[in-house]
C-alpha cells in the first residue's frame, strides 16, 4: 500500500507463471475492491467472490455492513475478460472458497466491519 495504515481498493489484476517466474498484467477488475477471494474452476475460469468496495470516505457514518459486496465474477483466462454472475446470498469479504468436485464451499468471512460470519455457503457448478 502506498500509504501505510490506509486501506485502498484496487482494480489491478496480475497473473504469475511459475514456469517462467514472470508476472503479466491482466485486464483490470470491473470495480476497485479489496478482500475478494478466488477459486480456479475447470482450468478455464477463476471465480472472484465478494470483497469490499467502499472507500473510507464513502463508508463514514454508514452501517457496519456498508461496502461489502455480494458480487460473483467469472474471469475467463483465455479471453482475459470478466462476466458478472448471479449474486451470492450475502455480501462478504475474505470468505475462503474451497472447490470440491462440482461444489464450491465458502467458509466464514467478514460480513460487516470487525464481524465474522459463522455461515457456510455451498454452490453447485453448472456445466
Amino acid at each position: 500500500m502506498p500509504s501505510p495504515g490506509k486501506l485502498v481498493n484496487r482494480d489491478d489484476a496480475c497473473s504469475f507463471d511459475p514456469r517462467t517466474s514472470q508476472w503479466r498484467r491482466l485486464r483490470p477488475l470491473p470495480h476497485a475492491n479489496r478482500g475478494l477471494t478466488a477459486a480456479a474452476v475447470r482450468d478455464h475460469y477463476v471465480l472472484l467472490f465478494g470483497g469490499y468496495t467502499a472507500s473510507a470516505q464513502e463508508a463514514a457514518g454508514k452501517p457496519a455492513d456498508f461496502g461489502f459486496s455480494s458480487t460473483l465474477l467469472a474471469y475467463d483466462i483465455e479471453r482475459d475478460d470478466y462476466t458478472e454472475l448471479a449474486r451470492m446470498p450475502m455480501a462478504v469479504s475474505e470468505m475462503p472458497m474451497i472447490p470440491a468436485g462440482a461444489v464450491i464451499f465458502g467458509i466464514g468471512g467478514e460480513h460487516h466491519m470487525r464481524g465474522r460470519t459463522p455461515r457456510l455457503l455451498a454452490a453447485r457448478l453448472h456445466e
